[in-house]
């Protein structure tokens, strides 16, 4: 296990990984250089002891920087066992945080998880299962918070390599949105596009607005004999819903 190094707001930091050093880097530099879910940590600001679920919570990157408010309630939720033994490690020292070993889904079940071929990128799906698959716990959201003990949440952070959108369409979360005031999180182009997530939020009554970190690139080469013309355009991925 590795670890790196960095400074943020003027405190020395330290993070245990394993994976390659680029993409570790590219992590720390979105979530505490870019601060891209700053919009999450601005909304629980003013919320005494707020429960914040990280779905998605790869070594623990997101659950330190929401740890800046004092008093937090995090549950953090994280199926890889390369990840988790990272998170079980980074966070140890947050006052106030559960870490289950499970994922979010559609439904109780067990399925393959996918790293591909950078294990411990954070880059694991359930949509690719050919290379290196281990098997994982989903559980729906209702059921899940009616075992972790969770009535209310002040905010979900979600990063789950396109099961987003198996979460949010599920039975589970139509039973339980109303008690979730806020999410912030990131979409994918597998399995669905990322506007089907602003359809099915506000669909349920939430505000919902894409966030100004254009870090998915999407383009078209047109090449006929000598003619060559790029079409690129970045599209945003990252988005913040609240009630």
């Amino acid at each position: 296990m590795k670890y790196a190094e960095f400074d943020f707001k003027g405190k020395s930091e330290k993070l245990y990984y394993n994976t390659d050093e680029k993409s570790i880097n590219n992590v720390l530099y979105e979530v505490f250089h870019e601060q891209c879910y700053k919009k999450g940590l601005d909304w629980i600001e003013n919320i005494k002891n707020p429960v914040v679920l990280d779905v998605g919570a790869y070594i623990g990157d997101t659950a330190l920087y929401f740890s800046q408010h004092e008093g937090i309630k995090l549950h953090c939720l994280e199926p890889c066992k390369n990840n988790l033994d990272c998170l079980v490690y980074n966070v140890n020292n947050i006052p106030d945080v559960k870490v289950y070993s499970n994922g979010l889904g559609s439904c109780n079940r067990i399925t393959k998880l996918d790293a591909g071929d950078n294990v411990g990128s954070g880059g694991e799906s359930i949509y690719n299962t050919k290379n290196k698959s281990e098997e994982i716990k989903l559980m729906r959201i209702d059921f899940f918070m009616k075992q972790a003990g969770i009535k209310h949440i002040d905010l979900i952070k979600i990063d789950v390599e396109g099961a987003e959108y198996e979460v949010f369409g599920s039975e589970g979360f139509s039973k339980v949105n109303k008690n979730i005031d806020a999410i912030i999180g990131e979409t994918h182009l597998t399995p669905a596009l990322p506007v089907i997530a602003e359809k099915m939020l506000t669909d349920y009554g939430y505000k919902f607005e894409w966030l100004p970190f254009n870090n998915l690139h999407y383009g078209w080469h047109g090449n006929i004999g000598k003619w060559h013309k790029e079409f690129n355009v970045n599209i945003p991925t990252l988005f913040f819903a609240h009630r």
